[in-house]
C-alpha cells in the first residue's frame, strides 16, 4: 500500500475478488488480503487499444455494472511498423 500526497488516497496491489455497492452508497471491496469499505473507488484496467499488453476492456464491464454510461467503443491507438526511416 502507498499513500499518495495529502489527499488520503491509497493504492493497493491486491487481487480483487468482489466489488459491491452497498445500500449506504459505499463500495465494499473484498480482496485477497482485506475487506475495505470506500466512499470512492478508482479502478485502473486499461482499454481496448492494445490487447497484447494484457488489457481486455474489462473496465467497461465494471463501469456498466455500476450503472455508468458507456458509449460505443473503438480502439484509438495501435502499434505499427514502418519500413521508411526518416534520416
Amino acid at each position: 500500500m502507498a499513500s499518495i500526497g495529502k489527499r488520503h488516497i491509497k493504492k493497493y496491489d491486491y487481487y480483487t475478488h468482489e466489488i459491491m455497492l452497498n445500500v449506504n452508497g459505499k463500495f465494499d471491496v473484498i480482496t485477497t488480503h482485506t475487506h475495505m469499505l470506500c466512499d470512492n473507488l478508482v479502478i485502473a484496467t486499461g482499454g481496448l487499444a492494445y490487447p497484447s499488453t494484457g488489457s481486455t476492456g474489462d473496465g467497461y464491464k465494471f463501469a456498466k455494472s455500476f450503472n455508468h454510461v458507456v458509449t460505443d467503443l473503438y480502439p484509438a491507438l495501435n502499434a505499427f511498423i514502418s519500413s521508411r526511416v526518416k534520416r
